[in-house]
């Protein structure tokens, strides 16, 4: 048997056949390739990452209890009411503070 396809006919007849969305399936396809990319390359992993990092803000709000509970002197205080804090600016301490609020439902 000797097949003539090119690769977007091979999809088209595929997913004609299977009853699939043809861009769909290309789109699945760059997923899983760049999926794969990112895996595997320690630069593209690291741009990836610094992109990431310089873009990415945190804002975090008082539930009932935290509004009930958390005042000034409360050790969860400077994590109660953030606002788009950009994530470079985090410290250890802040972040697991955050964590620690977020557990014991404050924020």
């Amino acid at each position: 048997i000797k097949y003539d396809y090119s690769g977007l006919d091979l999809i088209k007849t595929t997913c004609a056949y299977c009853n699939y969305d043809p861009i769909s399936i290309i789109r699945l396809g760059v997923r899983v390739l760049m999926c794969s990319e990112i895996e595997n390359q320690p630069l593209v992993r690291h741009s990836i990452r610094r992109e990431v990092l310089a873009k990415s803000t945190v804002s975090t709000s008082r539930t009932e209890k935290g509004k009930k509970e958390v005042d000034p002197f409360h050790t969860h205080w400077p994590v109660s009411c953030l606002k788009n804090k950009s994530i470079n600016d985090f410290k250890d301490h802040i972040w697991l503070a955050m964590l620690r609020a977020e557990k014991e439902g404050f924020i």
